[in-house]
């Protein structure tokens, strides 16, 4: 992308970067490596996806949740997660008063709309989504699903990723919906957001190393 704008890397250069860096620096989690490649060689290969890429990462802490989004990242921008086109949000951080949950999904809402208008292909990084107000999920929803364009602004080549670390120990899981999946109603909005995704287990803790 020319001047001063995110610069993303060229489609076969993500496809075999993230499959070397997936393969050498994560270890212990071969089916979630695997999910992972083809879900995103796959969206960035697309030039016309239905929906934007969706996915979920559930797990302990030391289950590799956050060093795969840094894999994941580094190979699609030229700067990583410190691309502009890259948005990290923290439930605890960017939304710790309840009272303030109206106020919250306006800017929020507004944030991911004029980024996506600026890069088609912006990543949105959402840590403990476990702990966000249940409304403030739901202000999110509208930009997962299959719209053309949704006021002007279409988000079929945007990246959402969620992000939790539930209270009891065991194996990490990783969940994940390609683009072309549709969502299936829950009893909740984080449990609507994990539904529609198919499960698969992390043997947790993941080896990792940053070469």
């Amino acid at each position: 992308m020319p001047g001063n704008g995110p610069r993303i890397r060229a489609r076969a250069a993500v496809a075999h970067g993230l499959k070397a860096d997936l393969d050498n620096k994560l270890f212990g989690q071969h089916i979630a490596s695997d999910i992972i490649f083809k879900a995103v060689s796959g969206f960035m290969n697309n030039d016309n996806p239905t929906k934007p890429l969706v996915l979920s990462l559930h797990g302990p802490t030391g289950t590799g949740k956050s060093f795969v989004i840094q894999l994941i990242a580094k190979n699609i921008y030229e700067k990583g997660k410190s691309s502009q086109s890259v948005h990290v949000f923290s439930a605890t951080h960017h939304f710790p008063h309840p009272s303030e949950t109206l106020t919250y999904k306006s800017q929020l809402q507004e944030w991911i709309k004029s980024n996506v208008s600026s890069c088609e292909r912006s990543m949105f990084i959402f840590n403990n989504i476990d702990k966000m107000p249940p409304s403030l999920i739901d202000s999110i929803k509208p930009y997962l699903n299959h719209h053309v364009q949704l006021d002007g602004v279409s988000f079929q080549k945007s990246i959402f990723i969620f992000l939790s670390s539930p209270a009891k120990t065991g194996d990490g899981t990783i969940l994940e919906n390609t683009w072309e999946k549709d969502a299936t109603p829950g009893s909740g909005p984080i449990q609507q957001l994990a539904n529609n995704l198919p499960q698969h287990n992390m043997e947790a803790p993941v080896g990792h190393h940053s070469g």
